[in-house]
């Protein structure tokens, strides 16, 4: 009992000490941090090799940091040896100070908003606090900055020429002409049974981009945009295909859904954007957790499972823009792993980009073999679209500089199992130890004999 008992008081208040040292040992510490893209998949020995070999500079005087940590990072929180993106972190006890300080006047900001909301008399005092607590936050925001620029042209110094250019991560851009061919249905049907449905189209017709369900004035459609054959001829027979295998798809998931014939008629000729893409991760979850692999076991005898594609097909539906951008189709690119082709029918009323940088340059350059210099403005508007579609899905676009600022150090609370499961193993171990010796005799359980005796 007195065992359990101090084993038990042990692992209540040394958790958080086990923590603390814990975070302390293996975590990144606090301070600036620099994320980067290198050209070539790089392990994290050798960059790590690099780092320790260079000569770290401040422009604070009289400063000197320590070395660097360096860790491959990625947004979906895969932990490995090996990346082209790398956090570059160094400690900055000063930055964390001021971190600290910034923490304690937003949460007094938010006491003063809750203040001047309740009490309307103490509105000038409120007004004045608060702006000189939101004064004091804007100029710490501004040395956090200036504090990890100086980080952020250090690592440019030394590692640009092992990163990125801006511009590389657009491998490749073309555009073709596309065609939406309208299919008749009696009713309109469940976007659940399309989104199911479009995997098999795609695979059955090769040249298919994107189905969508529409409203006529003679009732619901199946708009199917194609891309286009090299003639006429060659486009016509995209639809008998199309047709057979929309009919037979729907008549197995939706079989009172009458459906018409599909006709070249009337299709309209539109462009079609391709946009190949270098992403930090992997697009598609084909590295998934021994419990993840449980759970889609379990979901797959209700229904079908997760497929390793799903943030590429919630990337589709992102972009989906009614008028602008309504087909869409997002897949991983041919013969990269880390690469992403993404095909959009452009309508006019797209709206236009005006950004001029190295990435409307390269997009320039590369729709210059496919004459879309004239849709230029859609394209780059289109690639600030799938940069922030892919974000929503843990997903980033390569980028020579990902991210720069200060990193707060996170706590690795879930390190605290491996205290209580040593403690408790040093528990069961002293438990056995006095077995053992009171098998031995060499000790007794006071008032065992004596109970037994009576």
């Amino acid at each position: 009992g007195i065992v359990n008992r101090l084993t038990q008081v042990i692992t209540i208040n040394g958790v958080g000490l086990f923590v603390w040292a814990y975070t302390m040992l293996f975590q990144p510490p606090a301070g600036d941090t620099v994320k980067i893209v290198l050209k070539e998949d790089t392990g994290k020995r050798e960059l790590a090799a690099l780092v320790s070999q260079v000569k770290w500079e401040v422009p604070e005087a009289g400063k000197k940091p320590s070395l660097p940590s360096v860790s491959p990072w990625y947004r979906t929180g895969l932990v490995a040896d090996h990346g082209r993106c790398f956090e570059i972190r160094s400690g900055n006890r000063a930055s964390e100070t001021l971190a600290k300080e910034k923490g304690e006047l937003e949460t007094e900001l938010s006491a003063w908003v809750a203040k001047g909301k309740q009490a309307s008399a103490d509105g000038a005092l409120a007004s004045g606090s608060m702006q000189a607590l939101e004064r004091r936050i804007h100029q710490i925001e501004e040395q956090l900055d200036a504090a990890s620029l100086g980080l952020k042209a250090e690592v440019l110094r030394h590692f640009s020429n092992r990163m990125i250019a801006e511009g590389d991560q657009i491998l490749g851009a073309s555009l073709t002409p596309a065609l939406v061919v309208k299919v008749p249905v009696g009713a309109k049907p469940d976007a659940t049974v399309l989104e199911a449905l479009l995997p098999e189209l795609r695979a059955a017709i090769p040249a298919l981009i994107d189905l969508r369900p529409a409203k006529t004035k003679d009732g619901y459609v199946l708009e199917c945009s194609l891309i286009r054959g090299a003639d006429d001829a060659q486009s016509a027979a995209l639809l008998p295909p199309l047709e057979r295998e929309l009919k037979q798809g729907l008549a197995r998931r939706s079989p009172t859904l009458p459906v018409g014939e599909a006709r070249l008629e009337g299709a309209e000729p539109l462009p079609a954007l391709t946009m190949h893409l270098l992403l930090v991760e992997e697009p598609l979850e084909n590295q998934i957790s021994p419990i993840t692999r449980v759970v889609n076991r379990v979901l797959g005898l209700f229904g079908a499972a997760p497929a390793p594609e799903r943030r590429l097909s919630a990337m589709a539906r992102n972009l989906r823009v009614l008028g602008e951008t309504e087909h869409v189709r997002v897949k991983r690119a041919a013969g990269h792993e880390a690469g992403i082709e993404a095909v959009a029918v452009l309508k006019p009323e797209m709206p236009k980009s005006t950004t001029a940088d190295a990435i409307t340059d390269r997009l320039k350059a590369r729709l210059a073999a496919t004459g879309g210099d004239a849709l230029l403005g859609q394209a780059r508007a289109l690639y600030d679209r799938i940069e922030n579609a892919a974000s929503t899905q843990r997903l980033t676009v390569a980028r020579p500089v990902i991210a720069s600022g200060y990193a707060p150090m996170k706590y690795d609370y879930m390190s605290g199992y491996i205290w209580t499961f040593i403690m408790a193993l040093i528990g069961l171990a002293i438990t056995f130890y006095f077995v053992r010796r009171e098998k031995r005799g060499l000790i007794r359980k006071r008032g065992v004999e004596e109970a037994m005796a009576s």
